[in-house]
């Protein structure tokens, strides 16, 4: 793309693709709930509290996971490139205001910072953001299988969502020994990890949810594939699961059924906003499809925080 001389100044440009494909205000607070809840599970699990040497750590792996949520961006726009440029002309990307060439230099800067801090925070954090890292890049060549994987966005995006229990395990092992009966393998939280891949993923499905009218030509879909009550029922199906998991690890993570109840009441209200747009199909139908997913696992995470006790 030729990019003309009365364009904004570049710093611009790229803030205007930020706010398009990153939303990165968005992306940094959910990326800080993230580290903020499996950070507190990890402590739980220790038996101790959280202190001034954990808040700096869980800050350092929130900008760490963060940045490689940036440089999965980064691959997206490569990998998809052959594709967006024609069925989304109007992206700041297909309009030339940034180049392929400008993020990939980006994403290069984000890896090399991430590498970095991770090897500040300690070997273990390292280790495990390394293999995150060799994850994404198995995920940019689509593991070798990409005509295969997309016969079925469902496996797609699963396959494609499993670097977050890696990024989550990263989060565990970030917080070093805590205690001598600390294990960042122990299974309340890697049950813990599972609960959030399954309210990360039905957020993934709401993200590609279009109305019939909506749909391009060679741009999957979960509604393109599944139908858009199939689409929803896929999203409340996952919540369901993850909620359904909590409830037999809730014990272990010190919880008690107050979250549980918190996330079960913020799922019914889901469910229930889900039907009323199925039946009307309102002009904003995808932003608030996408919008109400969010709830469950917003409020679930709410509800985790008071009954561990961070807003005491």
């Amino acid at each position: 793309m030729t990019v003309t001389p009365d364009l904004p100044a570049w710093p611009l440009r790229f803030l205007a693709y930020l706010n398009e494909r990153f939303r990165p205000g968005l992306m940094l607070f959910m990326t800080a709930l993230l580290v903020l809840a499996h950070g507190l599970a990890a402590h739980v699990n220790a038996g101790v509290k959280l202190n001034g040497q954990s808040w700096q750590t869980l800050v350092l792996v929130t900008v760490v996971l963060f940045l490689i949520f940036f440089h999965l961006r980064v691959f997206d726009e490569h990998k998809d490139w052959h594709i967006d440029r024609y069925a989304f002309p109007e992206r700041v990307l297909s309009r030339g205001w940034v180049t392929l060439r400008q993020l990939t230099w980006l994403g290069a800067g984000a890896i090399t910072l991430e590498l970095a801090i991770a090897w500040w925070i300690g070997w273990p954090f390292f280790l495990a953001i390394g293999g995150c890292l060799l994850y994404t890049i198995a995920m940019f060549f689509e593991f070798g299988i990409g005509t295969w994987l997309r016969r079925s966005i469902v496996l797609y995006g699963i396959t494609h969502m499993l670097v977050l229990p890696g990024m989550i395990l990263a989060v565990y092992l970030s917080v070093g020994q805590l205690s001598p009966h600390y294990d960042a393998f122990a299974w309340p939280l890697l049950a813990y990890a599972a609960v959030q891949f399954g309210m990360a993923f039905s957020l993934e499905v709401a993200r590609k949810v279009r109305l019939p009218a909506n749909e391009k030509p060679n741009v999957d879909t979960y509604s393109g594939q599944l139908g858009l009550r199939g689409a929803l029922a896929t999203i409340l199906g996952c919540q369901a699961v993850a909620l359904l998991l909590l409830t037999f690890v809730q014990d272990a993570l010190q919880l008690g059924m107050r979250a549980v109840v918190a996330g079960l009441v913020a799922w019914l209200l889901v469910a229930i906003g889900y039907a009323a747009l199925a039946k009307r199909l309102p002009a904003r139908f995808e932003r608030q499809v996408e919008a109400l997913a969010v709830l469950t696992p917003f409020v679930l995470d709410i509800a985790v925080f008071v009954s561990w006790g961070l807003f005491a």
